[in-house]
């Protein structure tokens, strides 16, 4: 039965990050080559955190730069906000990292690949992997062995091709495997597990027998991710917003810095609180993770909130970076609360987060009020009742004021009505650093009053409690 057959140099299977980069490496180098990828639009596809660099992956994409690599490059045009981590500490340490617009990172990246000289696309899944052995040559034996009839020796075979699942035949000289999380894919949660790619994409279920047929031995990894949330039903106004860095660097050297000071968009910061924790608590049996239903070897720095939970059960609360996923979607990425437990365990823990937005009934949310301190202090910890969510969190404390000394100072108060719900609002306390200390629901036209604190470091409220509330304000604490 008559196939298709063609004849490359370098055959590359996958179109993530590394099937990017190598497709382009030997096609910038005059070899004729031919990528493979189950989906055209799933190509430099980040399905999880669409963003690049970080600790140790940063630099590596610096790496990649220096040597003709095109991320960095990508990045550099169509990220949404960019930071340089850790600059608190020493130079070797400093990491860049930034948020990319996921549909145009993989859009650009595409018609890179597109337009680049020796290189076809081809969407197709490679089920085999061809060999042949090499006429007179053998496997190298140890001494048991030497007994043996030459004909049970174990020949040496070269690659000479792949073969699709559709029984088309590519020849070549070398094949570079980037099959990334595709491989016999599962995407798990609670009791379902479902044999898909990531983002609903077909996985990859016929490779791994011909690889195990060529000896190569097989491990089962796995990765998680987060839920996304709907950006309309969060409230920023108690979160801590995160900017990009006034002056953006660079990824690529290649790259001017003059052509990519643009307006960035922000990332926020947040909290889980002792309510999640108990939702999650309550069900870890119905975790795969604890069940033994998922077996592979996870990534070291990036837990589940479950994992986080159980192996951390003196932290009262975890960090949530709210990001978005582009500029022209609601869909934000909940760093911090990858998960495996069921759909409907991840629907209550993320709800029980005092920043989501009940639909009933609907909530005005407002930009909060910045009260801007100079410089940050020493907290101290204290247990403080959080006003939001009815649940308790502990909190960095802060210092320098007496425990009784409250202020009781009232204003005119706003006219209400039996039919008229009297309107509410957040006071929000923090030390100079942005760590939340407490927060209070005060109604309309009311004051705030003073949290209490613990004295150990000089200091004062930048802020005049005789005030009446009238919006969400956040309120810091001012080193002396």
């Amino acid at each position: 039965m008559p196939v298709v057959e063609e004849t490359y140099d370098i055959v590359v299977v996958g179109a993530g990050h590394a099937g990017c980069e190598a497709a382009l490496a030997a096609a910038r180098l005059g070899f004729e080559t031919i990528m493979f990828t189950v989906s055209v639009d799933s190509i430099a596809l980040m399905p999880c955190n669409p963003n690049v660099g970080g600790s140790s992956k940063g630099h590596l994409v610096r790496e990649l730069d220096a040597l003709g690599g095109e991320m960095g490059k990508n990045i550099d045009k169509t990220f949404i906000q960019s930071k340089m981590l850790n600059e608190s500490k020493g130079p070797a340490v400093h990491s860049l990292r930034a948020q990319a617009d996921k549909q145009e990172y993989t859009r650009s990246m595409r018609r890179v690949l597109e337009n680049t000289d020796h290189l076809t696309i081809r969407q197709a899944e490679v089920a085999e992997i061809l060999t042949e052995e090499i006429p007179g040559e053998c496997g190298t034996f140890k001494k048991e062995h030497e007994g043996q009839q030459e004909s049970s020796y174990p020949v040496k075979k070269r690659i000479v091709g792949v073969k699709t699942y559709s029984g088309a035949v590519y020849r070549c000289r070398a094949v570079v495997l980037a099959t990334g999380v595709y491989l016999r894919a599962r995407c798990i949660y609670g009791d379902v597990s479902n044999p898909t790619g990531p983002n609903g994409l077909q996985a990859a279920n016929h490779l791994t027998d011909s690889l195990k047929a060529n000896g190569i031995e097989m491990y089962r990894f796995k990765t998680g991710t987060p839920a996304r949330a709907d950006k309309r039903s969060i409230d920023f106004s108690k979160m801590e917003e995160q900017f990009g860095d006034k002056r953006v660097v660079p990824f690529s050297f290649s790259t001017d810095p003059k052509s990519i000071q643009k307006e960035q968009i922000s990332c926020w910061l947040t909290y889980t609180n002792e309510k999640t924790h108990e939702i999650i608590r309550n069900n870890l049996e119905r975790s795969p993770l604890f069940s033994g239903a998922i077996e592979g070897t996870g990534p070291r720095y990036c837990p589940s909130i479950e994992d986080k939970v159980v192996k951390f059960p003196d932290k009262e609360r975890h960090q949530v970076f709210v990001e978005p996923e582009g500029l022209y979607t609601n869909e934000m990425y909940l760093g911090g609360m990858s998960s495996s437990l069921p759909e409907d365990v991840q629907y209550a823990g993320i709800r029980a987060h005092y920043f989501y937005v009940p639909e009933e009934p609907e909530k005005e949310v407002k930009k909060p009020v910045v009260i801007e301190t100079p410089e940050p202090v020493v907290p101290a910890v204290e247990e403080t009742p959080s006003s939001s969510g009815g649940s308790s969190e502990t909190s960095k404390g802060l210092p320098g004021n007496d425990d009784n000394q409250k202020s009781h100072h009232s204003s005119k108060k706003k006219p209400s009505s039996s039919d008229e719900e009297t309107k509410t609002y957040t006071v929000t306390f923090q030390t100079a650093s942005g760590d939340v200390f407490c927060t209070q629901t005060v109604e309309d036209g009311k004051t705030a009053s003073k949290p209490k604190l613990q004295p150990s470091v000089s200091g004062s409220w930048n802020y005049d409690f005789t005030k009446a509330v009238t919006e969400n304000i956040i309120i810091k604490w001012s080193a002396q």
